[in-house]
């Protein structure tokens, strides 16, 4: 298994830093979503150890969710949530939960009352996916992040199942097409600084291990720990909490 590119077959797929960890959560453990791709190292009993293309971020994954890349991904979910069918329609149980940037092969040629085959595992209406060619600064990465108000947080999540604060920047950063790595530290080198009283829609504000996006000049969304869920909040009040911020960032 060791030296080939797989692709994620679950909805969800944990990545560990350390599987003996057991239930706690680790620094380093994220998640990769369906259709992503790993680079496979060598294994460990049920475990597959390397690294994810998206973000570089290595780790252990459950060798019974990948298997060796026979397609190249076609599309993106572009819904914070959407299913994969065993029919073209909507009266069936979905076999698959995928989340958003989640990633299918489609074959566009076969397509049945608003749904689009993805071979090998079933149907997913075309009004929820994009194609990967339309990533890029069209998609605001604003107006995607908004898309998770509401959504539970989740420490090393990456998904509206529930996910962190680099990753509500990640996911809406890649979808506007700007590479983005998985850690908020890691985070600090995209764009230009600019100034707090300079600060406008769009830029992501840090502090000591975190980090928000700014929807004007006084308000950032972020996904927080303190209330476990993703919410609007005062930029002053937040800089108070973390005791200062640490750099701001524009992206175009």
């Amino acid at each position: 298994m060791g030296g080939r590119v797989y692709t994620v077959t679950a909805s969800l797929a944990a990545l560990l830093d350390d599987p003996a960890n057991g239930a706690k959560i680790g620094s380093r453990d994220s998640q990769l979503l369906f259709g992503e791709t790993f680079n496979v190292e060598k294994t460990e009993g049920e475990w597959a150890y390397g690294t994810s293309v998206v973000d570089g971020y290595k780790g252990y994954v459950r060798a019974a969710h990948l298997e060796p890349l026979k397609n190249t991904a076609t599309h993106f979910v572009a819904l914070r949530w959407s299913h994969v069918y065993p029919e073209p329609g909507f009266k069936t149980r979905p076999g698959l939960y995928l989340g958003m940037m989640s990633r299918l092969f489609v074959d566009e040629k076969n397509k049945k009352d608003g749904f689009v085959s993805v071979p090998g595992y079933g149907w997913v209406h075309e009004d929820h996916i994009a194609p990967l060619s339309s990533l890029g600064p069209s998609n605001d990465h604003v107006e995607t992040a908004l898309l998770f108000l509401g959504c539970p947080y989740l420490y090393g999540g990456r998904s509206a199942q529930g996910l962190d604060c680099s990753a509500l920047v990640q996911l809406s950063l890649i979808r506007s097409g700007v590479p983005c790595p998985r850690d908020s530290d890691q985070q600090t080198a995209i764009g230009k600084p600019v100034e707090k009283d300079e600060t406008a829609r769009g830029d992501l504000v840090f502090f000591k291990g975190h980090v928000g996006i700014m929807l004007d000049d006084k308000s950032i969304l972020n996904a927080t720990a303190r209330t476990m869920d993703v919410r609007i909040e005062n930029l002053d009040s937040l800089e108070k909490i973390y005791a200062g911020i640490t750099a701001i960032r524009r992206i175009r």
